[in-house]
């Protein structure tokens, strides 16, 4: 269920101008164009509106996916980074993919069985998206990426059918900083629990971390040692 990162693989994508391509002989049949392209990194998650969504991703989601002039429905490939289930469910429900198999939602098998090397990993999903879109000439493929807990996100939608975005002038970062913080209440009197985790060690219950939020709407944070 969780990403798997003591694995040793190895991955490259060549960028270059049209131009530069044709320079180097490198046959049509192989191109890939980048049709849409987003990043952005959210607030902290205590500080967020609803810690179970990061709304900088959906929007950095939104933003690739305008560029590009599609939607979720025509995209023919998908790889969304899969670090953790919540990271798959998150966008798939803000795109309205099914998550119940139905439809595949990696090109590699995911962190968890493929693996990746920290956060290479998107590269090697690139890499798979590029390999699959040369050999489907109207296909599109979106490729997605996490880090953080849901903070830093990034999105990219390919093709072999040539691009019209100007890239010299196209804004591909999403500004996270305009949204609502919840102040974090420094000596709460009551409250209640949005969410928590336990950590255990040798079996044994080591560790408790819960966020919550008082009556006033401050967050909560805590570690129970």
């Amino acid at each position: 269920m969780v990403a798997r990162e003591s694995v040793n693989l190895g991955a490259a994508v060549l960028m270059c101008s049209l131009g530069r391509a044709r320079e180097l002989g490198i046959p049509e049949s192989r191109w890939v164009f980048i049709h849409g392209l987003a990043e952005g990194e959210d607030i902290n998650l205590s500080e967020r509106d609803d810690p179970a969504r990061s709304r900088v991703g959906e929007a950095v989601l939104d933003r690739a996916l305008a560029q590009a002039g599609r939607r979720a429905d025509d995209m023919d490939l998908l790889d969304i980074y899969s670090c953790f289930p919540c990271a798959v469910s998150a966008v798939a429900g803000h795109l309205g993919l099914p998550a119940d198999g139905s439809r595949t939602l990696s090109l590699t098998g995911g962190l968890p069985y493929f693996g990746g090397p920290g956060n290479n990993y998107t590269m090697h999903g690139l890499a798979e998206a590029v390999s699959r879109l040369q050999a489907a000439p109207g296909a599109f493929a979106l490729v997605t990426a996490v880090g953080g807990m849901m903070s830093k996100h990034a999105a990219g939608i390919y093709s072999r059918q040539p691009s019209t975005v100007d890239w010299s002038v196209a804004d591909t970062r999403v500004d996270g900083n305009d949204q609502t913080r919840r102040s974090i209440a420094a000596a709460p009197a009551t409250g209640h629990i949005l969410t928590w985790v336990i950590n255990y060690r040798g079996g044994e219950p080591d560790q408790a971390m819960m966020l919550g939020r008082t009556a006033e709407g401050g967050a909560l944070q805590f570690r129970l040692v």
